[in-house]
Order: C-alpha cells, then sequence, then structure tokens
C-alpha cells in the first residue's frame, strides 16, 4: 500500500537534492541523499534513519565531507553479513568508505579505497564491493573487494563495454548524452 510522502531531509538551504540510496534496516531503512550547493562541507551528503512507515527517526547526520567547489559523487549504502556501510567519491580525496550503525552514525574513520569516481557499494563475500572507473577510459569501471571494515582485498579486471554502445548507470545514460532520474 503506497503511503503519503514524507520529507526527510532538511528543508532550508538545500535547494539542490538527489535521493542517492535507501538500504532497508531492521524495521525501517537508512535514506542517504546528496546536497550538490556549496558552501561545502556543510549539509553535503546526509544520511537519516526511518521507520517502517517512512517517518525520520532521530537526526540527519553528515557523511562523507568534501571541501566547497569540489565535483564529487553521491553516497551508496551496503550491508553484508549484518555491518552498515556507505561509499562516496569526491575529486580532492578520492574514494572513501565508512562503516555506520543502523542508525546512519560513523562508527570508525573514513578509509580510502581508491583515488578516481566509485559507486555501487554491494555485498560481496563476507565483505563489500565497489566499482570504481577504469583509469583513461570514462566508461569502464573495475570491481573492488572490500573487508568488513573497508579495506582493498583486491581489485578485478576492466568491466568496459562491449563496443561503443551507450550504457546505463542509477542516474544516467552514458555515451549518448541524456539524463535520467
Amino acid at each position: 500500500t503506497a503511503l503519503p510522502p514524507r520529507r526527510v531531509s532538511p528543508a532550508d538551504g538545500d535547494w539542490d537534492r538527489t535521493l542517492t540510496a535507501l538500504l532497508p534496516v531492521a524495521d525501517g531503512a537508512l535514506v542517504a541523499w546528496d546536497i550538490s550547493n556549496d558552501p561545502a562541507p556543510d549539509q553535503n551528503r546526509m544520511v537519516q534513519r526511518v521507520d517502517g512507515l517512512g517517518v525520520p527517526v532521530g537526526v540527519s547526520r553528515l557523511l562523507l565531507t568534501r571541501p566547497g567547489g569540489v565535483t564529487h559523487g553521491g553516497v551508496s549504502l551496503a550491508e553484508s553479513g549484518g555491518r552498515l556501510a556507505a561509499l562516496g567519491w569526491d575529486a580532492a580525496r578520492g574514494c572513501r568508505f565508512v562503516a555506520l550503525d543502523a542508525t546512519g552514525a560513523t562508527t570508525g574513520r573514513e578509509t580510502t579505497v581508491g583515488t578516481r569516481s566509485c559507486n555501487r557499494l554491494g555485498a560481496a563475500q563476507g565483505g563489500f564491493m565497489a566499482l570504481e572507473t577504469e583509469a583513461g577510459a570514462s566508461a569502464a569501471t573495475v570491481p573492488v573487494w572490500l573487508s568488513g571494515a573497508g579495506s582493498v582485498l583486491r581489485r578485478g579486471a576492466s568491466l568496459a563495454p562491449l563496443g561503443g554502445e551507450s550504457f546505463w548507470t542509477a542516474r544516467r545514460l552514458n555515451g549518448a548524452g541524456g539524463v535520467t532520474v
């Protein structure tokens, strides 16, 4: 049954919000969003716990800050073996991983797991896996296996698309220049 919409993110000063991830947790979920207006790092990438009805629980938490005026990507959330984590990227500090608790609070230090753009954190073999942009190939990615604490275990082979066709990511159509939400 569809529920009425609920505001999760703060309303003041964050005019450019993009929902980037939702992760079911116990009887609710963690919701992450990106606020691309500067000045960074104020209210940049945020996470909020919601209950089973979508009602915010607790406070919105700042996650994976970045310096002002720096290109950045959104946040991915994942659960693996009872561990929760977030992954995000910015041009100044690269791809970073941080462990979370069920409220969205960080439970450890951010760990740099790569220097290039990354996304799509997911569960893999008792730890996590992310996709990192391949050096020199904007349309190709490399899978990166991470431990449950976020240390890099290994990098895989290139997942370059075959031929010159366009391909879809979660937020845009690459190759053809079109954008989708």
